[in-house]
């Protein structure tokens, strides 16, 4: 009997984060860490003779127990530290009768030549421009020889390429001398080739690829694949072969602009891509297979999902890394997706099906959230985030390692909004930009605390509900823990973010006076006008204030002011607008809805927020009021002491400027906007109207009410049922977690006791999300339901096994 393969194991996962920040480091400092569910490995940027390598021990209880969500965390950060030693790396070339070894990059003194081409949770890749190569004897630095270090890291190897270019064109390439040769090495992995060795040749350049594979398994793949695996790949009638690169030790499928049956570009495209796959494994065992599917010229690259499914389009749970790139003028706009193919020895063909969401999944425009790769973009090269719903462009965006600038929170903007009632649908729009986290702080001697050894966790990538986790420090000693959680979600109204943000002092004392954990609306850009701010609580408004013209830049609107009365607390900056910028595109204005709030400083504790406002005019010739709203320690408190903290979970919106401009199909919030056009109403009817009263009646445990995320009985013959009170706004995701498998249906339980199938689909099977955890060997899925609809009434829904998919 065939032992079945789930869709991933509990060790398949990577994570690449820089120890010590990426920012304002001496370049001694600059370490970038890879750790997978099975090594870990450590590089100086500045030193590229040696690096610390580790693999982790098998045996080991704690080490084995590691999940890819559970290794960001601050304890399982050890292994990191205890486990690893330090290796020798040695790239070198024979050349001309002496010996050359590479012994740094320039990014030793400028961060941004190591540039990171993908990152998410199953693949690591990394360059390192500049390569130095210095004679044995130290005597100097050979001045012809242009080198580019790829690091690219799986769960179970490591592959390090160099890139050899011609440094002149009058000048012969190194590689084109008769003596050349080139050796890598590390620790028990070594090759010594010549240049009719090498993985790829070209008239300007030439690569080596040294694969450092921790498993036979792994290693007869590269050697013998073709005695092990049969593979092939359809898009519509078309034939993709797979080929097996060593540069990236995966099988990879290039398709280069593929001829679709469907409208591609900025439209409302409804239609997926799908490929085919079939995998015949041919050995005794089964595995999962690293592959790689390179898509050059993708529908649309600023909104793409990948779903794993089955031959009838069920998504399986197997997850899919997908990483991208739209500022690299020699590639393109691309899509990298990654995976750990399950493949079954059974010696017969396994068919799936690869399906790519752009602008809906079903009927509703899709979520994601992944890394954006900045190579091409301005010489920059760090961590980008980029969420978007729909592909129409992003929705925001997020600085993490402070790569382009010195505010978390960059590009804010609206869904479905068009310039005037006439304008185009289904392009980029614009609400604003800027935004941080914890800012403005200062050890006790008084430097600056910045974020370091940031690791980040994609939980899921969308298409229904998104989830990235990111944890760190602040400051080089660590004086305070941060935890991170950002989401969101599949609608067809309005674009919601939602931050969850946890900080703990650790040392002490930190100096808070104008510190902010949060704060909203940057300090750059173009001229912003905010008109209008407006606060309040879950049951009325409290202050309404119409912001003056020549507002003096750093003047208090108010300070430190005590939100009063009941969460979740509200702030509307309705009119908010850019000033004649003189682009063409939909404009809208945000609100803040802070959904929780917990503090605990000096021994009192918090269970309200306090802000500030403050103008900030961003440009002299403006006369127009911009206001920044900052959520601040409470009034009194001007340092942190060991054992404070502040958690909080704040929910950020984004709607059209005018009622004409919205043209998205959701008539509730159409009909709304024409009755309360930029108005305070709107935030407020968020934050009250989502603010869910849900009970759950039989099978499961409540866990959070928006979004609704339910724990499941271990039972397949107990239903979870749930009932949601006075409804809500928008399509609310429900995340079932703790299922057995994925054969479970949604039911809405009439009045007349009829349960009604909840089956929206629109392609087959388009209408839910599946992620698998192999921490608990579970599943989860998740819906989105339509809650207008039901106009403040309540609803009761059921979740049933019932031996087959949501959907048939």
């Amino acid at each position: 009997m065939t032992k079945e393969l789930k869709p991933w194991t509990n060790n398949n996962y990577s994570h690449s984060y820089w120890e010590n920040g990426r920012r304002n480091l001496s370049s001694n400092n600059r370490i970038l860490c890879f750790e997978t569910g099975y090594f870990g490995l450590k590089v100086n940027v500045a030193d590229l003779t040696k690096v610390q390598y580790g693999s982790f021990d098998k045996d080991n209880v704690f080490d084995r127990s590691i999940s890819y969500e559970h290794a960001i965390s601050k304890d399982a950060r050890r292994r990191m530290d205890a486990e690893l030693s330090e290796e020798d790396l040695i790239i070198k070339i024979n050349l001309d009768g002496k010996i050359y070894r590479a012994t740094s990059s320039a990014a030793g003194t400028d961060v941004d030549q190591c540039r990171l081409w993908e990152s998410g949770k199953i693949v690591q890749h990394y360059d390192f421009l500049g390569v130095k190569f210095q004679e044995d004897n130290k005597l100097g630095i050979h001045p012809d020889i242009k080198c580019t270090l790829y690091i690219v890291v799986w769960p179970d190897s490591l592959t390090f390429t160099v890139e050899l270019s011609a440094s002149d064109d009058k000048i012969w390439p190194v590689w084109c001398f008769p003596d050349f040769i080139l050796t890598m090495k590390m620790k028990d992995w070594g090759i010594t080739a010549t240049v009719n060795e090498a993985q790829k040749v070209t008239k300007n350049s030439v690569t080596f690829s040294l694969n450092c594979n921790l498993n036979d398994t792994r290693q007869t793949l590269q050697e013998n694949w073709e005695n092990k695996f049969k593979m092939d790949s359809k898009y519509l009638d078309v034939d993709y072969p797979f080929k097996y690169d060593n540069q990236f030790n995966s099988f990879v499928l290039d398709c280069i602009h593929p001829k679709r049956n469907f409208r591609e570009g900025y439209c409302g495209i409804r239609e997926y891509d799908e490929f085919q796959f079939r995998l015949r494994n041919l050995t005794k065992e089964g595995t999962y297979v690293p592959v790689l599917i390179h898509i050059r010229g993708p529908a649309n690259v600023t909104g793409v999902c990948p779903i794993f499914c089955d031959e009838n389009n069920k998504p399986l749970g197997v997850p899919v890394q997908l990483s991208k790139n739209w500022h690299n003028s020699e590639l393109g706009h691309y899509v990298r997706f990654y995976a750990l193919i399950p493949s079954p020895s059974n010696d017969e063909w396994t068919t799936y099906r690869l399906r790519i969401a752009y602008g809906f999944y079903g009927n509703l425009p899709s979520a994601t959230h992944s890394n954006l790769s900045l190579i091409g973009y301005n010489g920059r090269g760090g961590r980008w985030e980029q969420l978007a719903i729909g592909c129409w462009g992003e929705t925001y965006c997020m600085d993490v390692e402070l790569t382009c600038v010195n505010f978390t929170i960059t590009d804010i903007r609206t869904l479905m909004c068009r310039d005037g009632a006439n304008g185009p649908s289904w392009q980029w729009t614009d609400a604003g930009w800027g935004g941080d986290w914890l800012n403005n702080l200062q050890g006790s001697t008084g430097e600056n605390l910045s974020l370091v050894g940031l690791k980040t966790a994609y939980r899921s990538q969308g298409p229904c509900l998104t989830e990235v986790h990111y944890d760190a420090w602040y400051g080089s000693r660590k004086e305070i823990d941060m935890t991170c959680r950002v989401r969101t979600l599949r609608t067809d109204d309005y674009a919601r973010t939602f931050t969850k943000l946890h900080f703990k002092v650790k040392a002490s004392p930190i100096h808070v006076h104008d510190t902010s954990y949060f704060f909203m609306i940057g300090e750059g850009g173009r001229d912003y006008d905010t008109p209008n701010v407006t606060y309040g609580n879950v049951d009325m408004m409290l202050e309404d204030h119409e912001i003056p013209k020549h507002f003096p830049s750093g003047t208090f609107l108010i300070k430190k002011q005590l939100l009063t009365g009941k969460g979740p607390w509200w702030i509307s900056f309705h009119g908010q607008n850019f000033v004649d910028d003189g682009r063409k595109m939909g404009k809208g204005w945000r609100g803040l809805v802070i959904r929780t709030y917990e503090a605990s400083f000096g021994g009192e504790n918090y269970e309200a927020p306090s802000i500030s406002l403050v103008s900030c005019n961003t440009k002299t010739k403006s006369s127009l009021p911009n206001v920044k709203l900052i959520l601040t320690p409470p009034e009194g408190v001007d340092t942190f002491q060991d054992g404070d903290f502040v958690s909080f979970e704040v929910e950020l919106i984004t709607i059209p400027l005018e009622a004409e401009n919205y043209y998205g199909p959701n008539v509730h919030f159409k009909q709304h906007l024409q009755q309360c056009p930029s108005s305070w109403k709107t935030v407020h009817r968020e934050a009250r109207g989502n603010n869910l009263s849900v009970q759950l009646l039989t099978g499961g445990v409540l866990k959070e009410s928006y979004p609704i995320i339910i724990e499941t009985f271990q039972n397949k013959d107990n239903d979870t049922k749930f009932c949601i009170q006075k409804s809500g706004i928008g399509a609310v995701p429900v995340r079932f977690e703790n299922l057995q498998s994925t054969s479970y249906s949604l039911f809405e339980c009439s009045p007349t006791g009829e349960d009604i199938l909840f089956n929206p689909i629109v392609h087959g099977n388009d209408f839910w999300q599946t992620d698998y955890s192999p921490e608990t060997s579970t599943y989860s899925l998740t819906f989105n339901i339509p809650m207008d609809e039901k106009d403040g009434q309540s609803s009761t829904w059921v979740l049933k096994a019932n031996g087959c998919s949501p959907s048939l």
